[in-house]
């Protein structure tokens, strides 16, 4: 398992975890092997955070609220108090983590915990230098080492964090983690380790694995569309209700008639071609497949059967004056066709970036995405 842990310092200015890196990082932890958790310090860090960014926007709000222009303009400015907006946005941040799967882990229970912090603070280890005494990067760290023995023998740590001062080795090599924290780790722990500078940085690194994954979210996709197509055609009348193409049960007929104008019937007493084609009443549905190009272009492949009435038409070998009938037909004929109906598509690009994991994807989604380019009808 791959477990994620975000500094406070990747919430500044995304708060609410909407920026596009977010997304992909939230889109990623959603998979299998895959998992974001956070500190418990962390967590009401961020809620500080964004406490103090919102101090003097309120301030400036209430400055406002005295200010006669705005009382002139009857514009209601209600009195706003940071301990409700706090509140509020505590709730909705841990809304945004259950509603992802994020899991906030407690603080260490390690009965040394403050004994290390303390040591490291008299000892001027990282985060603790001459300059800075960084007390909450000390306790992020403890949090971390304590999530990295019990995550298991699989288990990796994917930390991110923006602080490369306090925990990386250099400027020039913020992926690496400065050497006092790494001489507190086993050999083992130092493999299960991993240090970035920024989400962008991390997502970069499981670039293979993640197309992988959206490879076989594709091919799930495929399989699913089939699945959901075929068990909504029933009924020849389910084509054009349900893709919206212009096509009845004319357009077979003259398919039909196509194919016996141009062969050699055999009659009771005659041969010749097929004419006066009628329909039975019943088109049966006996095959619904899709087969994909690639994965923006696909073929819909409906195979029919339907019972045909039609008539054997010939030269009247007898025909010598204009006032004689021209052909003759034998009429009593009929039999099953079998038909194949092939709707050519496209899957509008978009869809596998805004719908693709969406657990409603297919609402919608012939009129959203699904792109008609022609349909074709053949006997078989």
């Amino acid at each position: 398992m791959n477990y994620i842990v975000v500094d406070t310092n990747m919430f500044f200015l995304n708060f609410y975890m909407e920026s596009m890196e977010w997304k992909k990082l939230l889109w990623l932890c959603k998979q299998k092997g895959y998992k974001l958790i956070c500190p418990q310090f962390i967590f009401e860090e961020v809620i500080k955070k964004y406490s103090d960014a919102i101090t003097t926007p309120l301030k400036n709000l209430k400055t406002l609220r005295k200010n006669k222009n705005f009382q002139l303009l009857s514009i209601d400015i209600k009195d706003a108090k940071k301990a409700d907006y706090t509140e509020k946005y505590r709730k909705n941040l841990s809304g945004i983590f259950s509603n992802n799967g994020i899991d906030i882990i407690p603080y260490p229970k390690n009965e040394n915990y403050l004994k290390l912090i303390a040591e490291k603070y008299f000892q001027s280890k990282r985060p603790f230098g001459v300059e800075k005494q960084s007390f909450p990067d000390a306790i992020i760290w403890y949090s971390i080492f304590d999530i990295l023995k019990t995550s298991g023998s699989n288990g990796k740590i994917h930390f991110i964090t923006a602080n490369y001062k306090d925990f990386s080795r250099s400027k020039e090599k913020k992926d690496v983690f400065h050497e006092d924290y790494v001489n507190e780790l086993s050999t083992i722990q130092k493999e299960k380790l991993f240090l970035y500078e920024n989400i962008s940085a991390f997502i970069s690194s499981q670039e293979e694995t993640i197309e992988a994954l959206k490879d076989e979210i594709r091919e799930d996709f495929k399989d699913e569309l089939e699945k959901k197509l075929k068990t909504e055609i029933i009924t020849f009348n389910d084509i054009p209700a349900l893709l919206g193409v212009s096509l009845d049960d004319s357009d077979i007929q003259e398919v039909i008639e196509a194919k016996l104008f141009n062969s050699n019937l055999e009659g009771e007493y005659l041969s010749g071609w097929g004419e006066d084609v009628e329909l039975g009443s019943d088109i049966d549905i006996n095959d619904v497949s899709v087969e994909f190009a690639n994965d923006f272009e696909a073929e819909l492949i409906i195979d029919l059967e339907v019972y045909a009435n039609y008539s054997i038409v010939t030269l009247n070998p007898m025909y010598e004056d204009p006032e004689d009938e021209e052909y003759i037909s034998e009429n009593g004929h009929g039999g099953d066709f079998n038909v194949r109906i092939s709707i050519s598509f496209e899957i509008d690009d978009s869809f596998y970036g805004e719908e693709l994991d969406n657990k409603n994807r297919f609402d919608n989604f012939v009129e959203k995405y699904l792109v008609i380019d022609k349909t074709d009808i053949e006997l078989f």
